[in-house]
Formats: structure tokens, C-alpha cells, sequence
């Protein structure tokens, strides 16, 4: 729970950056840990209103072909990316890779999130993809394992990326953002 966060205001400072596309020093990370003593804290109100709210848009494309994921899935997406505030897309099975040059190019979906699927290998073995959502401006989001965040930083640039991994220790993840910050570099 983001509250256990000692930085919650840094952090959420950092997330409002890295929806506005801005570099902030390093990308955007999501490192779960078990803490060693968290506090007991109530669960947080549910938003008010539709405006404090964001969306991930989903949906089962992987079985469409492009001339009619952009003749009937594309415009139905352009209108939710315009009635919300944040949006991000996430691309689910590499059949919906084909897919990225489309939502690439709607102005107000901000963000990517890039996932092969079961048993398929990491993100970064299609950096190709990755490289090409940046290339749009948009923002990329990636789950991979703590040992390919270095790896990742090497070829990808942390301006708009965020990388969900997790750690074995409070420890260990808070090192592992150290030298996330010492790793990124911004390309973009």
C-alpha cells in the first residue's frame, strides 16, 4: 500500500511527472517488497468523481486484424482516451503487437503497457516494440524480474518508462532504486 511509503508525496510527485512524459532524474519504478514492520492503517476512500480516476484500456485484441482493430476498436478507444484524464493501453499477448502502430498514434493516450504474455519471454526480447512506443512519445510501462532493470536501462530511455519489478527485502529494493537512478538515462 502506497501509504507504508515514507516518500509518499515524493512518489506521487514522481507519478504526476511521469504522466506529463517529464524526466525527474530516473524512470519510474514500482518495486514490491515485504516491509519489516508495517503500520496498521484503514483502507483509503474510493475517488469521488470520475476525474480522480484513471483507466486501463484493455481489450482482447489479439485475435483482430489491424484493418478492423482501426475500423472498429480504435475510435471507441479514441473517445475513452478523451473523456479521461490518464490513460494507458495495455497490450496483452504479442498477437496485439501488431496493434501498437495504431494506439501509437491517438493523441491523448498516454502510456503503453507492454506485456507478452504466459510464458513468453521478458518484455526487453521485443525491445523493438518498446523502442517503438517511445519513439511516439508515449509512455511505456514493462514488468520484468530485478536482475533485467539494469539491462532495461541500458537500451531503453527512462524519460516516460516505468518499470514494475519486485524484491526479496525493503533492503534490496531500496538499493535497487539507487541504482536505477545511477542506471537511467534519458533519451528522449
Amino acid at each position: 500500500m502506497l501509504a507504508f511509503k515514507e516518500d509518499w508525496e515524493e512518489a506521487k510527485e514522481r507519478f504526476l511527472l511521469w504522466w506529463g512524459h517529464e524526466y525527474f532524474g530516473r524512470c519510474a519504478m514500482a518495486v514490491t517488497a515485504p516491509k519489516k514492520k508495517p503500520p496498521h492503517l484503514p483502507r483509503p476512500p474510493a475517488p469521488e468523481n470520475p476525474q480522480q480516476r484513471w483507466y486501463d484500456l484493455d481489450w482482447n485484441s489479439r485475435n483482430i486484424g489491424p484493418d478492423m482493430f482501426r475500423e472498429v476498436f480504435l475510435p471507441v478507444i479514441q473517445r475513452q482516451t478523451e473523456f479521461l484524464d490518464y490513460t494507458v493501453y495495455h497490450v496483452d499477448g504479442i498477437e496485439a503487437f501488431k496493434h501498437v502502430d495504431a494506439l501509437c498514434e491517438l493523441p491523448r493516450l498516454q502510456a503503453i503497457q507492454i506485456l507478452p504474455g504466459a510464458g513468453k519471454p521478458s518484455p526487453l526480447h521485443y525491445v523493438d516494440t518498446l523502442r517503438k512506443v517511445q519513439a511516439a512519445g508515449k509512455n511505456l510501462h514493462i514488468s520484468i524480474a530485478a536482475d533485467e532493470v539494469q539491462h532495461a536501462l541500458a537500451q531503453l530511455s527512462a524519460r516516460g518508462l516505468f518499470i514494475d519489478t519486485s524484491a526479496r527485502s525493503e533492503d534490496e529494493a531500496r538499493n535497487l532504486l539507487r541504482m536505477a537512478e545511477r542506471w537511467s538515462v534519458d533519451r528522449g
